[in-house]
């Protein structure tokens, strides 16, 4: 089955690089797969570039900053701007030092066509240009994933991340929609850490090492290099981020602990200890006694405060329910899908078995796969608890529906245990007689339907919703 043609608009922000942003540019428009739409928003550059992106062919929308707001700023001006006047399907950020190769887009594409589901954030590997990974953009396989999701994404030669940097990642527009826009007022640095892991915390990333861009910085640089007056920012928004509401408990533990051992490195190294110690000090005050200004206010009275408004403030109102759908594969599937002309108004996740059939028909949705096995047996159970639980908590659904079979069930009773409203679909054939699930989560549901008049004999209290097949 053809996908349809996916709106690929470039997100790039431009300060004082007029060459790099030239070359950048060039290699945008020599994509082997051709780029939809370019935007450049230029951070108040004193140098060519005004007259760079003006010239160059490859740019098709382009705002001009009256101040520096920094890569925070330009990213969340250059994002808002692809999707509210490019209307992008997939936004492909970069900076102007990042200069793609002729198959970066290509790549990323092609994984995210073939992954089994829909990633929401893909990331190239950046390289120097010695050829070698930049030490700034290396990528972690994500900690605690379930085997079923490394094993899809390793498929592909990908590896699953938590979090990813703005040097060339591809983002599902709909994750911008609902999680909004880099923090402005970071100004510079952990902006892409804090923005990354906010869209991916319960949706997919993937690093893509096919997609290979090269990272121009003056010099191979590293995150344990001393940064010099940087470093207040640095402190400052490692604050910011490890207090986050979206990041959960092992997350601070895993990139608190993180900072502390880059830090400890980079203070050992510094010829300059003292005056890192006090910027550190300083950064670290404000990280804790303040929070982000809304990049709404930060880049008030510029042309894309609009843009940036539109998305950044209606991402907290009341919209769409989150929906987790948990259930077997096969029929059970069959019968959830076949719910669509409803669920499309919601964000949906889905819980199920990595089966041939599920992996087709789910190819375009954010699953959360558990390993398949024919046997039935205490392990198995045990597993599929498990993978229940984790996803049931970390995803916070507003509402769970099911219709079985054993991983659907348990799921519906993870649910319950957590408060969260359940819906329970007894099976289109069990007409005469209740399924195991059934007969257990007639008890747990909070709504309890049937396809068939005749099966309120079984479950006298349930809702006829009508067939599903």
């Amino acid at each position: 089955m053809n996908k349809r043609h996916l709106r690929v608009v470039v997100a790039l922000v431009a300060y004082n690089r007029a060459a790099l942003l030239t070359e950048c540019l060039d290699a945008l428009a020599s994509q082997s797969r051709p780029v939809d739409g370019v935007v450049v928003v230029d951070n108040a550059s004193t140098d060519e570039t005004p007259q760079v992106i003006a010239q160059h062919t490859a740019v098709t929308f382009t705002r001009r900053l009256p101040r520096n707001t920094g890569g925070a700023g330009g990213f969340a001006a250059a994002i808002a701007l692809a999707v509210t006047e490019e209307q992008a399907d997939l936004v492909w950020i970069m900076d102007d030092d990042t200069i793609p190769t002729r198959t970066a887009l290509e790549e990323l594409l092609k994984a995210h066509s073939e992954y089994p589901g829909t990633p929401a954030v893909l990331a190239s590997r950046a390289i120097w240009i010695d050829g070698a990974t930049h030490p700034m953009n290396t990528h972690r396989r994500r900690p605690l994933l379930e085997a079923p999701q490394i094993m899809h994404a390793e498929a592909l030669g990908a590896i699953p991340v938590r979090a990813a940097s703005f040097v060339s990642i591809l983002v599902d527009a709909r994750a911008i929609i609902a999680d909004g826009l880099p923090e402005a007022d970071y100004f510079i640095w952990n902006d892409d850490l804090e923005y990354t892991a906010r869209i991916l915390r319960n949706r997919v990333g993937l690093y893509v090492p096919a997609s290979v861009v090269e990272h121009r910085t003056k010099a191979l640089a590293s995150a344990t290099d001393d940064p010099g007056d940087r470093f207040y920012y640095e402190s400052r928004n490692k604050m910011w981020f490890l207090r986050a509401k979206h990041l959960r408990l092992r997350d601070r533990v895993l990139w608190g602990g993180s900072m502390v051992l880059r830090w400890a490195k980079m203070l050992s190294h510094s010829t300059q200890r003292r005056k890192m110690l006090r910027l550190g000090y300083q950064g670290i005050r404000e990280g804790l006694s303040t929070k982000p200004i809304p990049s709404a206010q930060i880049l008030t009275n510029t042309p894309a405060e609009s843009a940036v408004r539109l998305i950044d403030e209606g991402k907290g109102q009341r919209g769409p329910l989150r929906i987790l759908f948990a259930g077997s594969s096969g029929g059970h599937l069959t019968q959830l899908r076949n719910l669509q002309a409803w669920y499309r108004q919601h964000r949906s996740l889905w819980l199920t078995f990595d089966t041939p059939d599920a992996l087709d028909a789910l190819r375009q949705e954010n699953v959360v796969w558990a390993h398949h096995s024919p046997q039935r047996s205490w392990r198995d159970l045990v597993s599929s608890f498990s993978i229940a639980w984790n996803t049931v908590t970390e995803s916070r659904p507003d509402l769970v529906v099911s219709a079985g079979a054993s991983l659907g069930a348990l799921t519906v009773l993870v649910a319950r245990l957590k408060g969260i409203p359940t819906v329970y679909i007894e099976v289109f054939d069990r007409i005469d007689l209740p399924s195991l699930s059934g007969r257990i989560c007639y008890h747990f549901a909070d709504e309890f339907c049937v396809q068939w008049e005749e099966q309120t004999r079984i479950y006298p209290n349930a809702t006829v919703i009508g067939p599903l097949l």
